[in-house]
């Protein structure tokens, strides 16, 4: 769940232990399938959902759901309208996982560098960076520096972009232009 009231986060811990099929996780994994989104806010667990392919739905679907005794069928639910790239990459990494491959939206991007002062925390970055197929490098050896970096540093031939060229990325589902998110 991302973004969900408390009074809310704990019926839905309740309905889904009485439907069944799913488990309550803290944070988004290579398990999860579904993410339960309260607000209209960009959080580190939507931008894993994304990057996972997973259904991002309302609260609304978990208590219809309830009224119906059964989980109901998630596509006329799913928060296409809230987040519109929601979908296209539901189904590239539905596409993917049925052909066995780990392509993403990364794959032809060339290596990453993050660094280790970024924000989001480096960690979060990297895992985002793997999970949409990218290649993770040292400094000396990446296409693309993520991140603060000190200009006296900066080897000639990286392009250095904010971290926000890999959300706003994730959030559209397609690799932004790099020179839009340059960093001095």
């Amino acid at each position: 769940m991302t973004n969900v009231q408390l009074g809310d986060r704990e019926a839905i811990c309740g309905i889904v232990s009485k439907l069944g099929r799913f488990q309550v996780e803290d944070d988004v994994t290579e398990r999860t399938t579904h993410v339960i989104c309260g607000e209209k806010l960009r959080t580190l667990n939507l931008l894993f959902a994304m990057a996972r392919g997973c259904w991002i739905l309302p609260t609304k679907w978990v208590y219809r759901s309830l009224e119906s005794g059964h989980w109901l069928d998630e596509d006329p639910f799913e928060l296409s309208d809230m987040f519109p790239a929601v979908r296209l990459s539901r189904l590239d990494r539905q596409k993917a996982k049925k052909k066995r491959n780990k392509k993403g939206l990364l794959t032809r991007m060339g290596s990453f560098y993050v660094s280790h002062k970024s924000s989001p925390p480096h960690s979060k970055m990297c895992a985002l960076i793997k999970i949409l197929g990218g290649e993770l490098t040292s400094y000396q050896h990446c296409n693309v520096a993520l991140g603060p970096i000190e200009p006296s540093k900066r080897l000639p031939g990286i392009t250095h972009v904010s971290e926000k060229w890999l959300l706003d990325s994730i959030s559209d589902y397609s690799d932004q232009l790099l020179t839009r998110y340059t960093s001095d």
